[in-house]
Order: structure tokens, then sequence, then C-alpha cells
């Protein structure tokens, strides 16, 4: 047999292992997806409702038993909060109320009501009162625009708006895996929403919104859409940017409404970036961190950076704060509890409150 023949069966043969291969990925991916896109569900969806500002916000006066896994409870107040009571619109007396605002690291995402951070902050000092406003999925926008709209019914001392580095691009667009939400903007020196009423048709098809999504993902689906267009499409309303400097102005001017609503109501305002195990490990991009950080040292914002303070501690004690999908295990919203506690008492006002 020639070499040249030889050199034929060879290729031939790569060609038809390379697509063996492809087969079976292909194969294996719609198997995964397609078992997916018949059991799926998004946990938030058991206990949020379509809200035509904020795209969805907790139902009012829900427990769930086992909401992640067996005990891991979930309990929301009347108010709507992660909370098993109500509150008075005024603090009482002898007491520290503390706002924790933000997506689901501040929710408690995969930890029952009493393992949330802002729970185990409320536990460290019985002069501690604590309000959960966290809620999965919320970019920075979202979280902003809540508690905007909620802070005049309750008073409080501190406000905790946390964050982590995804709620930031979340702001780029008009839909959160295929759910619509706000999209802001600044205009003449102020926050507008473009989109209001955010659309509800992904919410109220929301099995469909979510497998849709999934579809998404399927490499044939990506090069058809490639090659003919938005097969499935995306967005709601078509509001969408990948212009961080966009999003810089936006967050910009919510930091700044929300400093001007501390004082205007003499409360403290304290920025919070909540660590990811990303951030340890350095896969997460910095410019979040530094964008807060810029606009606190510019403006004087109070801010506390707790991936910095977890950078400091062996990586076998870290991976030990997060659970497997990445949310903080019991450990981790301890851990998170502690350092913004500790931070708490460097305030004098509130230390003397707190009997420090």
């Amino acid at each position: 047999m020639s070499m040249k023949a030889k050199f034929k069966i060879v290729l031939i043969n790569v060609i038809l292992v390379a697509a063996l291969l492809c087969l079976i990925e292909g194969l294996l991916s719609y198997s995964v997806i397609g078992h997916a896109f018949f059991t799926q569900r998004i946990a938030e969806r058991q206990h949020t409702e379509y809200d035509e500002e904020l795209g969805w916000i907790n139902l009012p006066n829900i427990f769930i038993e086992d909401m992640y896994s067996r005990e891991d409870y979930f309990t929301t107040n009347s108010q709507r909060y992660r909370n098993a009571k109500d509150f008075s619109r005024e603090v009482p007396a002898n007491k520290v109320r503390v706002i924790c605002s933000g997506d689901s690291f501040t929710l408690g995402f995969g930890v029952d009501d009493d393992n949330t951070w802002c729970q185990q902050l409320a536990a460290m000092n019985e002069r501690l009162e604590t309000v959960n406003m966290g809620q999965g999925g919320y970019g920075v926008d979202q979280a902003y625009l809540w508690y905007r709209r909620d802070e005049p019914k309750l008073d409080h001392d501190v406000v905790l708006f946390a964050f982590i580095s995804d709620d930031f691009p979340r702001m780029e667009s008009d839909t959160f895996m295929g759910y619509g939400k706000p999209y802001l903007t600044v205009r003449d020196g102020e926050l507008v929403q473009e989109n209001f009423p955010v659309s509800r048709r992904s919410y109220d098809a929301s099995w469909l919104t979510v497998n849709l999504h999934m579809l998404q993902e399927l490499r044939t689906i990506s090069l058809l859409n490639e090659t003919v267009g938005e097969l499935l499409p995306s967005k709601d309303n078509g509001y969408v940017t990948k212009d961080h400097r966009h999003t810089d102005k936006v967050v910009a001017k919510i930091f700044e409404s929300m400093q001007q609503i501390a004082k205007d109501n003499q409360r403290q305002l304290i920025l919070v970036y909540l660590p990811t195990l990303g951030d340890y490990k350095g896969t997460v991009p910095l410019r979040w961190r530094q964008l807060v950080q810029a606009e606190a040292d510019q403006h004087g914002y109070m801010f506390i950076d707790v991936a910095e303070d977890m950078q400091t501690l062996p990586l076998q004690t870290v991976e030990k704060m997060f659970r497997g999908g990445g949310h903080y295990s019991d450990e981790g919203n301890r851990y998170v509890a502690e350092v913004l506690y500790n931070k708490l008492l460097e305030l004098p006002g509130v230390a003397k409150e707190l009997g420090q």
C-alpha cells in the first residue's frame, strides 16, 4: 500500500473519530438540557411575583419548610422581607435598626432564615434589629429601586447596601435569565427608568422563559442565532448596553441618591462588597470593586470590602464558607456578619447605641 493511501486511511479515521466525539458531545448536551427542560425551576420563582417596577419581588407571608434542602426554611413577613416578624414604622426603643439591601447573597440563598448574614448580624447583639431586603437575581439597580420605594415606610439607623461583582453587569440589560427587569439611565442629571412598567410576559410564562434561556446555551442554537438572527429573543423591550461607562454613571448616581437619602434622614449609608469564591481566587474582574472604592474615596462614602478581609484567610477555611452553587454556607454567612459587626462598632454613634 502506498504512503498516499495510508495517509488517506489515517485522515478518514481521524475525521470519523472527531465526528463521533462531536456527536457524543452533542447528544450529552441535548440530554442534559432536555432533562433540565422538563425539571428545571428557579428557586426564586417559588416565593416571588411580578412587580412592574422591579421585575419580581417576594410574596408576602410565605413559609416554605424545605426551600433549598431539608430544613432550610424560608419565611417572608407581610412587608415582603425575609423576616419572621413585621416591623413597626418607628425603631423600637433601645434598638438599632439596620436594613440589609442586596441580591441573593443578602437574601441568604441556600440557607435557612436564621443563617443569613443579615439575621446572624442581629444575633450578635440583642439591640440590633435587622431587615432583610435581599432578593435573588437583583442587580444594583433593582436593590436601589426597592430600597428607595420602601425606605419612607420604615425608620432605620443604618443601611448596608451590599453587592457582588455580578450585580453591576446585570444593570446593562433589561432582562436577567430571560426575565424582564428595570433599566436605568441618567438623563439631565437624574436617574430615569426607561422601561416602566417592566414587561411581565416573561414572568407569566416563567417555565418557558427559563428553558428557552437554557436552549440558547446549545451550540447549534447559538450557530443558528449567528446565521439567521435572533432565533430565540433574549430581550423584552430592547434596552441593553455593553458600555461599562454607562453603568459607571448610573452606579455613581445611585450612590449619590442613597447618600442624600441617608443625610436627609440622619442615617448611615455603608456600601458593602460581598466576596465570591472567584474574588478570593482572583478570577473575578477587579474593575467593579475599584469603581466602588473610587466613588467612596471621592465622595466620602463608608465602604466595607469584605473580599479584602477574606483574602487574608487560608484557602481551606474559605472553601468551607461556600456552598456547591457558589453562595455562602452557614459558615460564610457567619463570617460576613462578624466582619460587618466589627465595622459597625467603629461607628461612634452606633457603638454607643449597641452598648459597646
